[in-house]
């Protein structure tokens, strides 16, 4: 903040519009690759999930065989 008073102070406001662009642009880029990263561990979880859900399905299509054989 005190940078950009000086800035203004010495060189006018130009300057100063440019370096708060550039802060701005740091700040949003930071925050882009934050949010890559999460979406990728939410990506990997869900994945997981999935897999542990079709395991569960295929079990429960076991045992639901088993109860028709044993009935029949």
């Amino acid at each position: 903040v005190l940078n950009g008073i000086l800035l203004i102070y010495l060189t006018g406001v130009v300057p100063f519009f440019l370096y708060l662009s550039v802060v701005v642009n740091l700040v949003l880029i930071w925050y882009s690759i934050s949010c890559l990263l999460r979406i990728d561990d939410l990506e990997s979880d869900l994945i997981s999930l999935l897999k542990k859900n079709e395991h569960f399905l295929d079990r429960l299509e076991n045992i639901h065989s088993l109860m028709t054989l044993c009935c029949l």
